[in-house]
């Protein structure tokens, strides 16, 4: 039917040691209109939330290596890839490498840059995943 849009046809899935670095954001979208007696109105622009995940830990330097080859070989924002998130898995914080098991499982894109910190130990990371299917 013209004028829709496909799915984005997913072909990588994160590592699993990088997966369970991310905490959830859900996220409502609200109209706000704010009138000069102070008064106010929202608007619900969906009826379900847009999941985020955001890097929660400092990573170490073999997992910030492999966060930034992950993102290089996606493109940045540019291909979305499948992410299992820890506490919706079965059985918990557990991981399918062939991506096939559903459960707990997120069609997700990278958002925004990938910024590094460098120092000693540990390094920390600001970026975040957005659920796109």
């Amino acid at each position: 039917m013209p004028g829709n849009v496909e799915n984005a046809t997913v072909l990588s899935l994160m590592p699993p040691d990088l997966c369970n670095s991310f905490r959830e954001e859900r996220v409502f979208h609200v109209r706000q209109s704010e009138y000069v007696d102070g008064s106010g109105q929202c608007l619900a622009e969906t009826t379900i939330c847009r999941k985020s995940f955001t890097v929660t830990r400092r990573l170490t330097a073999e997992q910030l290596a492999m966060l930034r080859d992950f993102f290089y070989a996606q493109g940045g924002a540019a291909k979305p890839f499948h992410f299992y998130f820890g506490p919706e898995t079965l059985p918990l914080f557990s991981h399918d490498p062939t991506g096939q098991n559903p459960t707990g499982r997120y069609t997700v894109r990278f958002e925004g840059e990938l910024v590094l910190e460098l120092g000693l130990g540990r390094a920390p990371v600001n970026i975040s995943l957005v659920e796109v299917a």
